[in-house]
């Protein structure tokens, strides 16, 4: 398959469900989700298993195993990047985080995103906890670095115990779960061009704040592609 002139890919891991980033004439987004994928642009179906983008003059040609796809450029949102394997991986460090979710009454806790400036640090969100009565608190920390850690599943009694100082009233954990945080070596997000390949960009090193990232790599990666000035490209 091959996408529509001034068009871009856009890797981006977890749902099967279809995502469209952003949309402008002649500038579609082909978002492929995990291992389920098709396009954003009606003329543009794709099914697209795992990829490897090839800059080229005109463009990247993403190779895969059924096939390929041609694209003015390509964007990889993977948390970390799976088409380079030494620019990125060594400008980031990879840290295990875990997480505990327990109910609450519903209401009672107020829609909320906050973190601590601890090391490790914590931070704490609610979601609708499905059945109408209750919240879910949903609470998160006690990082170390992937791979370093003898008795990983200690980590989430520790996160429910700093829970349950601070929030008394909190029910039995409904879920748990762990994840890797890309750490970035100075603080700040990489989002931008590939380093040394042409017409790849990424968006990684998210030290936690996913969703900010998101909507700024957003922004900023599709004036870059659309060869638009940005007050954030310096950064």
């Amino acid at each position: 398959s091959t996408t529509p002139p001034g068009n871009a890919i856009v890797f981006v891991p977890g749902s099967t469900t279809r995502t469209r980033t952003r949309y402008e004439p002649g500038a579609n987004w082909a978002v492929f989700h995990g291992t389920v994928n098709s396009s954003v642009s009606p003329a543009a179906k794709l099914n697209i298993v795992a990829g490897v983008s090839v800059p080229t003059a005109k463009g990247v040609v993403v190779a895969t195993a059924t096939g390929k796809v041609s694209a003015d450029a390509v964007v990889v949102a993977t948390n970390t990047p799976f088409n380079d394997p030494v620019a990125m991986h060594t400008k980031q460090v990879a840290y295990q985080t875990y997480v505990v979710a327990a109910r609450v009454p519903r209401d009672q806790m107020p829609r909320i995103l906050v973190w601590d400036d601890g090391d490790p640090y914590h931070y704490v969100r609610t979601a609708p906890g499905g059945d109408g009565v209750h919240d879910l608190l949903i609470v998160g920390g006690a990082e170390h670095k992937t791979g370093q850690e003898r008795h990983p599943e200690a980590h989430y009694a520790e996160v429910e115990a700093w829970m349950r100082e601070r929030f008394p009233k909190v029910g039995g954990i409904d879920y748990r779960w762990s994840g890797e945080v890309m750490e970035p070596l100075d603080g700040v997000a990489y989002i931008g061009p590939n380093p040394g390949r042409r017409n790849v960009y990424v968006i990684t090193g998210d030290s936690g704040n996913g969703m900010t990232h998101a909507t700024i790599g957003g922004l900023l990666i599709s004036d870059l592609i659309m060869g638009r000035q940005n007050r954030w490209l310096s950064v």
